[in-house]
């Protein structure tokens, strides 16, 4: 598949036809009601959509939000910095797609993004999930982030979830379990199913108990710093995969 179109849109700006054209797509993958679908993007500012190459037939989507909060505490005095949250969701992708990493190209110009306007602000990113598929990105990508099954969250960090969770989902959210509570939205049957097979690889084992409502629609809430540290980690990853894709025998250590 050639390299797909990527184009960034407002939500706010998006016209009837759009809206038809995302809903139709996102509803292949995700279960529930065309409202709750909208209202969970309503809830951020851009839609990201991505194009095949040349019919621009729809074949991904994904939704950013940017915006001001107080950081993980910063000092012995228990003052929280501010810092820039980059929040993400709705991701929908057609399988063709993978191996382009695209997730981390638009990520990354979102950050950079972020950077220009707060050069001196530290900037993380923050989403919730109820598909493994989701959370092994983060896995997958970064050295640093949270929670994970081989390191304990810090007190800093569980805070620093919770209160992003309880301004995200008030009411929905649960702190005990550190989950958004399931509503109208889920996954389709079949679309991240953990099935038994799965459950050697030890993330997905620990999204599973983490999050066993997932398919009821319970979202697993995480965070990484974006920080020059996990940006490398991300494009070392990235340069492994390619070498491993390229030599079938290669073996790659995390």
């Amino acid at each position: 598949m050639p390299k797909p179109l990527v184009q960034r849109h407002l939500v706010a700006d998006l016209s009837p036809s759009l809206w038809d054209e995302v809903w139709e797509f996102a509803s292949r993958f995700n279960e529930g009601s065309r409202q709750a679908f909208e209202a969970s993007l309503r809830a951020k500012r851009f839609l990201v959509t991505l194009r095949e190459r040349p019919s621009k037939r729809l074949i991904g989507i994904g939704a950013i939000d940017v915006y001001p909060f107080d950081g993980p505490r910063a000092d012995a005095h228990g003052r929280p910095g501010r810092c820039i949250v980059i929040y993400t969701g709705n991701l929908a992708f057609e399988p063709g797609l993978r191996g382009f990493s695209l997730v981390q190209r638009i990520g990354f110009k979102c950050y950079l993004e972020a950077r220009l306007r707060h050069p001196l602000t530290p900037v993380w990113l923050f989403y919730d999930t109820f598909s493994y598929k989701s959370y092994l990105m983060l896995a997958n990508n970064f050295g640093t982030y949270w929670p994970r099954f081989d390191r304990a969250t810090p007190p800093d960090v569980l805070d620093f979830i919770d209160r992003l969770g309880q301004h995200r989902y008030a009411a929905g959210w649960d702190v005990t379990r550190g989950l958004c509570r399931g509503g109208e939205r889920r996954l389709r049957s079949g679309v991240a199913d953990v099935t038994p097979d799965l459950l050697d690889n030890p993330f997905i084992r620990y999204f599973a108990a983490r999050n066993p409502g997932y398919a009821n629609g319970d979202m697993l809430a995480v965070v990484a710093p974006l920080n020059v540290s996990n940006w490398q980690a991300v494009w070392r990853r990235f340069w492994q995969r390619k070498k491993r894709n390229a030599s079938p025998d290669l073996k790659v250590d995390r």
